[in-house]
């Protein structure tokens, strides 16, 4: 096997799972969710950081396709909060991030999904749970979840003796996500792209639509091979939910735990179609599978 994965038994080099809110949170609530530090995040994510941060919006279209004329608007300052955990190097292992109505969970440190996804979905209940509890006086609607966004960046790194590589040294030749210019390209490096954008109705109570966009890039590091896979997976709901992880009185998970695992699953499917057998085993993936 000339390409290795970045790690002894994965190659993931981030994932991030991020919550498109249904609104953005009122000042109360980024409040509540910095005062929740100490409590409930302290000691997974040690380091909190605040401050504003601006959305430029993009100039207007007219119906007919052509840029308006008027000035673009100015750029919205919002509220922003930061909480990570650094490594001894100084980088950053996890991090728990809320930017206007976008609540995302960086982890480049993946142990195994069962065990990420118990401490992903505890952050973000807390996170949410805080936030919710800081105005419910007040008469403001419950945040809900309108877009699930489950994103995976794998890694993989040339070890080859000697000769250049190439993407049929590591991909499979049939998957009709990969050109073949890119599948046959040798010595140079390349970006292939491959989106698709479908309904969604796996759950009888869940009506959307999935967007799923894989980026590949074969280039040179430092005199070194480097292949990365970076799979986003985007699913906008039709009508927004309350985000729990908790586990109902039969023993039934809740809705959001059932659509990020859907995610997750899909994603590791389209791994299996691009991905030869030999290096799925050395993941943990087993044989490559057809989605």
């Amino acid at each position: 096997m000339a390409f290795k994965p970045i790690n002894a038994r994965n190659a993931i080099k981030e994932l991030a799972l991020s919550l498109h809110l249904d609104r953005m949170p009122t000042d109360a609530e980024v409040s509540a969710l910095k005062n929740a530090h100490r409590v409930s995040f302290l000691g997974d994510l040690p380091k909190i950081a605040t401050g504003d941060f601006k959305i430029f919006p993009v100039p207007g279209v007219s119906e007919g396709g052509a840029r308006s004329v008027m000035p673009a608007p100015m750029p919205k300052a919002m509220q922003g909060l930061t909480m990570t955990a650094y490594n001894r190097d100084g980088g950053i292992e996890h991090r728990l991030q809320l930017r206007g109505n976008v609540l995302t969970v960086n982890l480049l440190v993946y142990t195994g999904w069962g065990e990420v996804w118990r401490q992903i979905s505890r952050w973000l209940d807390s996170a949410l749970k805080s936030m919710t509890n800081s105005d419910e006086r007040s008469g403001t609607a419950p945040l809900k979840v309108r877009n699930f966004v489950h994103q995976i960046i794998d890694e993989f790194r040339w070890e080859g003796l000697g000769g250049d590589a190439t993407a049929k040294d590591f991909l499979l030749k049939e998957n009709e996500r990969m050109p073949s210019a890119a599948l046959n390209a040798v010595g140079i490096g390349w970006h292939a792209t491959h989106s698709t954008n479908t309904p969604y109705n796996v759950f009888s109570s869940v009506n959307g639509s999935l967007i799923d966009w894989l980026n590949c890039d074969l280039g040179d590091d430092n005199g070194n091979w480097r292949l990365m896979i970076n799979n986003i997976l985007e699913l906008r709901l039709q009508e927004p939910i309350v985000f729990t992880s908790s586990v109902s009185d039969d023993g039934q998970e809740s809705l959001a735990s059932r659509l990020v695992h859907d995610l997750h699953e899909r994603n590791k499917s389209i791994i299996r179609s691009l991905v030869k057998a030999d290096t799925l085993e050395h993941i943990g993936m087993g044989a490559a599978k057809k989605p």
